[in-house]
């Protein structure tokens, strides 16, 4: 005799089915990504209670990965903003220190070239490519490695400092333009304001580069340069002063010359004698109109 049926076990054993296919596709490991130096890394992550069976939910297991570690974070490379065309900069400030004092103590070649600096000055290292492009951005030769008048001025004692000054501001006018006197400013002003341009750390390699090229040409600007200029600035101001001075008559031959014109200031003392006033008139009647 044929076993009994209970109406709707299909239709029971289908849905038992379902329920353990989809506890199955749960019990799949969990994926963690982390971003390190621009690789993917996957690591396959599951929780213990997961893999004995225990009773548990996926976000348990999900809070079973760990979050990624700080070494993992400062790994991750962040883009970096550009140098602006105000500044420029070597790697090795020190390369360019060498340069210019060669420039001073050589004769001056007819181009400046890789292979001159290499084969007549003995600076081998290609690095040195660099500095040649930062003496071109400066003005101290063309583009093709003729040294220019600036590069002459360098060479001799007397214009060294205005060079050096020139160079400073064909070079950096970003700085200047913030500082008018930044050839003066000390390494960590610099540094601040170079900070300020571009936004990068202190620490940052190329941020050190732009600051130690800076100063390294400013070492060549003396300390009085700018009082030089102010002072010969002001001397050319008393000579058109002077100048305007009262025109005195014309003499016999018909040519009249220039005469100067005095302005005296007196300051008298506060007494009530008479007398001292009279003194001081009569002596100056006495001394200074005849």
């Amino acid at each position: 005799m044929p076993a009994p049926t209970i109406p709707g076990i299909g239709m029971v054993s289908g849905i038992l089915h379902l329920i353990e296919s989809e506890h199955t596709r749960s019990m799949q490991p969990l994926r963690a990504r982390y971003i390190v130096h621009g690789s993917e890394i996957a690591e396959e992550e599951q929780s213990e209670r997961w893999r004995g069976g225990m009773t548990g939910s996926p976000k348990d297991a999900q809070k079973a990965v760990p979050p990624p570690t700080d070494a993992a974070k400062k790994a991750v490379k962040v883009p970096k903003a550009d140098i602006p065309d105000g500044l420029c900069y070597v790697n090795a400030p020190n390369q360019l220190k060498s340069v210019l004092d060669k420039i001073i103590e050589a004769s001056r070649p007819d181009k400046l070239t890789i292979d001159y600096v290499g084969d007549v000055w003995g600076f081998k290292s290609s690095s040195f490519r660099a500095v040649l492009a930062v003496l071109k951005r400066v003005g101290f030769t063309e583009t093709d490695g003729r040294p220019t008048d600036t590069y002459s001025k360098f060479r001799t004692e007397n214009n060294r400092s205005e060079a050096a000054l020139a160079a400073l501001r064909n070079g950096f006018p970003d700085i200047f333009k913030r500082r008018e006197f930044a050839q003066h400013l000390s390494e960590k002003d610099i540094a601040d304001i170079v900070v300020d341009i571009t936004g990068r750390e202190r620490s940052d390699p190329t941020l050190r580069a732009i600051v130690g090229t800076f100063r390294t040409f400013a070492g060549y600007v003396a300390k009085s340069d700018e009082s030089r200029t102010t002072a010969k600035n002001s001397d050319d101001r008393a000579e058109k002063t002077d100048l305007g001075g009262v025109l005195a008559p014309p003499n016999d031959r018909g040519n009249s010359s220039i005469g100067l014109s005095y302005q005296i200031n007196i300051i008298l003392p506060e007494t009530t004698n008479i007398e001292v006033f009279n003194s001081i008139f009569c002596s100056i009647r006495e001394n200074l109109l005849r």
